[in-house]
């Protein structure tokens, strides 16, 4: 029994209509363009042999590809190009939860607690509270301390094992998505403008709320 099907490959991303019969490639055309790529175009394709068996031996390669994957894809497309128009001051958690270098972690873990929060800045320094970003405390960082018994041992400054990464509130969500991604952090410290202080938190669960608002 013969069927027809857009195949594409998932290194190159070409895409190539696909002629079986008894599940065994026949016949291709190809490569094709993605104005190409549609279901009442596959009978009319000019299919030949002479790729035939390089494909069926190399058919892990690739994916079927359909008006669902299209979809998926271009849903994909606008969901970036939407995340690249929104800024990080529309979706942040203004303000920022700080500790001193000196606190103990008893301290930060009250803090998480009572301020249901999941990460602590550590800000400022013993002359002059007001200056300078010297780490950021996840809830992680504090269970790893908790299971190296050294919860009451250590100053804050000594488990903000975190990297501090940065964002300008005026800077897109796109752009955050990558730098999370990259530094394989969960949360950004968001400094304002006008002043390089930190003016709010964005965490990956803003990304997925903004996400899901996208409609």
């Amino acid at each position: 029994m013969k069927a027809r099907e857009f195949w594409q490959n998932r290194e190159s991303g070409r895409l190539y209509a696909v002629e079986l019969e008894d599940g065994m490639v026949t016949g291709t055309c190809g490569p094709l363009t993605a104005s190409e790529i549609e279901e009442r175009f596959l009978a009319a394709f000019d299919y030949s042999s002479r790729d035939a068996d390089w494909l069926e031996h190399h058919r892990e390669e690739f994916d079927l590809y359909s008006n669902d994957v299209r979809r998926r894809q271009a849903s994909g497309a606008d969901t970036r190009s939407r995340l690249a128009a929104t800024l990080i001051a529309d979706v942040m958690h203004p303000g920022v939860i700080t500790c001193l270098p000196r606190a103990s972690l008893r301290d930060v873990a009250r803090l998480m607690s009572s301020l249901r929060v999941h990460a602590v800045v550590v800000w400022g320094d013993e002359e002059d509270d007001s200056q300078g970003i010297w780490g950021l405390i996840s809830d992680l960082d504090l269970v790893a301390a908790a299971a190296h018994g050294t919860v009451s041992a250590q100053a804050a400054v000594g488990i903000a094992g975190t990297p501090v990464v940065t964002v300008k509130d005026s800077d897109t969500l796109g752009h955050a998505a990558e730098l999370m991604k990259t530094n394989g952090v969960t949360h950004l410290v968001v400094l304002s403008d006008t002043i390089e202080h930190p003016a709010g938190i964005l965490s990956t669960l803003d990304v997925a709320r903004a996400i899901s608002e996208l409609g």
